[in-house]
């Protein structure tokens, strides 16, 4: 068999070839050519389980699930094909309409290397065989942390997007083991790997990189910390008084939460994770994400759950 371009694949689980296509509406969609029938079989993706959902005119004998399940992991990382159609005859892929030049180099551009692509879906499949952004997020995100890269673009006053995409472009080059990937082949694979939920790939990672950059840096830190005082005269000192006792209830929505319990549980937290002594801890209460978010020593941040 001949084919005329990379973005066509040939299928086992039937004798048909198969592309994927941009829907009008904005998700993504399989076609399959038998060579044994004029009749495409069309379907869309789900962006939620990331399944084939077959047209109601598309024949499910010609054109079985397990056909357009081959036919979307095997298209996984490629350009999404721009032709109207392709005919099939004697054994052969025959374009109806070829694009001009110009477009095809557009295209290509940003292409990512199916087996590349496939690495990274790998590392973050969870043990039921899907695609989990929960794995996804936490592995950045835990990145993140420990990045001198991302404090310095943090420093600079970077954008969350600008921050979430070198995040993603340094950890997508060391588990590929592909240094040479370009930033269109980066924004190639967040785009694959956004299809499967309209909400987001990076949604945790944004909110995330988002609080960071709403901390004090070390820098301003530094720049904010008075100058010591002298020490007072004893004679000076004021006399101990007793401190009402104080109680602060955070509410939101139908739920509400006591700080006291929040700070205990933070601190007992933080000791279990940090070593050495522990000079300050900064605290910042997000109930619409239900968690508390805290910062050691102003270098080792973390959260836990309200």
């Amino acid at each position: 068999m001949s084919m005329i371009r990379t973005n066509v694949v040939t299928l086992t689980v039937i004798h048909a070839i198969a592309y994927r296509q941009k829907l009008p509406s904005g998700g993504s969609g399989i076609t399959i050519y038998r060579y044994d029938t004029v009749q495409p079989g069309i379907a869309s993706i789900s962006k939620s389980s990331g399944k084939a959902i077959p047209a109601a005119n598309t024949s499910r004998k010609l054109f079985p699930q397990a056909a357009f399940s081959e036919a979307i992991e095997l298209t996984a990382g490629m350009p999404y094909k721009k032709q109207k159609g392709v005919r099939v005859a004697e054994e052969k892929v025959v374009e109806t309409e070829e694009p001009a030049e110009e477009a095809v180099a557009k295209e290509d551009a940003a292409v990512i290397d199916s087996a590349d692509y496939q690495k990274i879906v790998a590392k973050f499949t969870d043990k039921k065989g899907k695609l989990s952004y929960d794995l996804l997020n936490r592995e950045l995100i835990k990145y993140a942390k420990k990045s001198a890269q991302v404090r310095s673009l943090i420093e600079s006053k970077a954008t969350a997007d600008e921050i979430c995409f070198e995040i993603a472009k340094a950890k997508f080059k060391e588990i590929t083991g592909n240094a040479m990937l370009s930033d269109d082949q980066i924004r190639k694979a967040i785009e694959l790997l956004d299809e499967v939920s309209p909400k987001g790939v990076f949604k945790e990672l944004n909110s995330e990189i988002r609080l960071m950059l709403k901390r004090p840096t070390a820098a301003k830190a530094a720049a904010k910390k008075p100058a010591p005082k002298a020490a007072a005269s004893v004679k000076s000192a004021t006399k101990a008084t007793t401190a009402p006792k104080e109680t602060v209830k955070i509410q939101f929505g139908a739920d509400e939460y006591d700080f006291a319990e929040i700070k205990k549980a933070v601190e007992a937290d933080c000791k279990s994770k940090v070593q050495g002594k522990i000079k300050a801890i900064e605290i910042y209460i997000k109930p619409e994400d239900k968690a508390v978010y805290y910062v050691v020593n102003g270098d080792f941040s973390d959260k836990i759950d309200l």
